[in-house]
């Protein structure tokens, strides 16, 4: 199965160590299925290790686009300095 170019996967939930196994493996699955962009818009929480895993999507897939992301993940991307490299210009 596929899809297609213009597809969306959406994030929902924490992204955080507690689920960082499960949401490697999904991220994995969708991007190997060809989505192109992830929506954030309902992640709840995000730590070190869901950033990290954003991160890594996104270097190796510099293609895939995050969307989405609300405010408060968005700040806390900027505390650590990775709002620029995870959701890049995105407009707010």
């Amino acid at each position: 199965m596929s899809v297609p170019a213009e597809a969306e996967l959406g994030l929902q939930g924490e992204a955080t160590i507690f689920v960082a196994a499960e949401l490697k493996e999904h991220l994995q699955q969708q991007i190997a299925a060809g989505a192109k962009a992830i929506s954030l818009k309902g992640l709840t929480a995000l730590d070190g290790a869901g950033a990290q895993l954003l991160l890594a999507a996104r270097r190796s897939h510099p293609d895939l686009r995050f969307t989405s992301c609300p405010e408060p993940i968005r700040e806390r991307l900027a505390l650590v300095g990775l709002d620029a490299l995870i959701i890049g210009g995105e407009e707010r």
